[in-house]
């Protein structure tokens, strides 16, 4: 009796291991799906120019001397840019705008003569600023996090973004950038929902000749 009650108890111990595992692999699954999904999204965002509010349009933004091309002050356009993302993020990773929205922090970046612009928008709330080096960016992203997001939620984990000050990543340039933070997105495993907080973020391939 002592023999099938161990051999019971070893097989059901085997089934919640594996089960365990089951559920952490679906999570995982999932969860890079999400991630490869945001780099494509935030590239296909980026393509979005306002040309009206960008300098000159595009046709003339490039130096005359060098034929290269000027970033100064070229901005992306916020409702085709946010389409972009989304769609894009809906039809490679399957997450809806809806679902993931009050999770999002978005950001936009522009340089100008003498510094650089960001414009940091969490749903209907929004902060504009103003840098004087790619190297501010990374502080002034995280106090935008601070002031709509840990602020309003205080018992949620606090996050910041670490872009320069990560030597593993490449540092902000002086480009414009779409950036997305989204915290603690739910994901279903198999038994249980576990969060995932994702950052991603492009740049422009442009050149700016001082």
């Amino acid at each position: 009796m002592k023999v099938v009650l161990t051999g019971i108890s070893v097989i059901l111990v085997l089934v919640i291991v594996f089960a365990n595992i089951a559920d952490y692999a679906l999570y995982s699954t999932k969860r890079n799906l999400i991630a490869r999904g945001i780099d494509h999204s935030v590239c296909a965002a980026m393509q979005e120019i306002d040309i009206s509010s960008s300098i000159d349009g595009l046709s003339e933004g490039y130096d005359p001397n060098t034929g290269k091309i000027l970033v100064n002050d070229i901005r992306l356009n916020e409702q085709y840019a946010e389409n972009a993302f989304f769609g894009t993020l809906a039809a490679n990773a399957g997450v809806k705008r809806n679902d993931i929205g009050p999770n999002t922090l978005i950001a936009y970046v522009w340089p100008s003569s003498g510094g650089i612009n960001y414009l940091i928008k969490k749903e209907s709330e929004r902060q504009e600023g103003f840098v004087s080096s790619p190297d501010r960016l990374e502080a002034a992203i995280n106090n935008a996090i601070d002031i709509l997001w840990n602020a309003n939620n205080p018992e949620s984990d606090s996050h910041v973004i670490y872009v320069n000050g990560n030597p593993s990543t490449n540092e902000f340039k002086i480009v414009p950038y779409f950036l997305v933070f989204i915290k603690n997105y739910e994901i279903d495993g198999l038994f249980r929902k576990r969060t995932a907080t994702f950052v991603g973020f492009a740049g422009a391939k442009l050149e700016r000749r001082e």
